[in-house]
């Protein structure tokens, strides 16, 4: 979960630079990597919502009550062009992404190390 610790730090510089009174983070993923990844944010006193489908996504969107996202780099212009919305691309932190079951796995750009 070492990814985690740096998207939370992205996430601390675009809340610094953005008002975010009610507005709360989008985890664009399969169900079980969006699911940990909510976890982990909440843990960190971050209010996220994780979405797996895109009538979901399209939907909360449209709503704007998200200050950005988090996906993976083939889903980064289907959300842009829902809303014009920052994300943060996971796999810039985690070199790898989602597996095939849905679960984060892979290498961390940072360290180097597998997780």
């Amino acid at each position: 979960m070492a990814v985690l610790v740096f998207i939370i730090n992205a996430m601390r510089i675009q809340i610094m630079s953005l008002e975010t009174a009610d507005r709360k983070i989008l985890v664009f993923l399969p169900q079980p990597a969006a699911r940990s990844i909510v976890i982990r944010l909440g843990q960190h006193g971050y209010a996220a919502v994780a979405m797996s489908t895109i009538p979901d996504v399209f939907e909360a969107l449209r709503a704007n009550e998200f200050i950005f996202a988090v996906t993976t780099r083939p889903d980064i212009t289907l959300l842009r062009n829902i809303r014009a919305i920052p994300v943060i691309n996971l796999e810039i932190f985690f070199h790898a992404g989602p597996t095939d079951n849905g679960s984060v796995s892979g290498k961390n750009a940072s360290t180097g190390k597998h997780s």
